[in-house]
C-alpha cells in the first residue's frame, strides 16, 4: 500500500485533475458536438499519462533543489 501512496505523490493527481476538467469541454466546444467517446477516452488517457510522466520527471530533476528548500 505504501507504493501506491509514493506513486500518487510522484505523479501529482490533483494537478492532472485540473488538466482533465478543462479538456472535455474544450473538445466539445472545438468540435461543436460530442467528439466521440473513443476520442475523448483516448485524449484523457493520453493526458493522464503525459502529465503524470512530466510530473514524475520534474520531481526527479528538482529533488536536489527541493532538498535545500525549507518548505519541502
Amino acid at each position: 500500500m505504501v507504493r501506491w501512496r509514493a506513486w500518487l505523490a510522484l505523479i501529482k493527481p490533483r494537478i492532472i485533475e485540473l488538466l482533465l476538467i478543462s479538456t472535455v469541454p474544450a473538445m466539445v466546444l472545438a468540435a461543436g458536438k460530442w467528439p466521440g467517446t473513443g476520442l475523448v477516452l483516448a485524449t484523457l488517457v493520453g493526458g493522464i499519462l503525459t502529465a503524470g510522466g512530466a510530473n514524475a520527471i520534474n520531481n526527479v530533476v528538482d529533488r536536489d533543489i527541493d532538498a535545500r528548500m525549507e518548505r519541502t
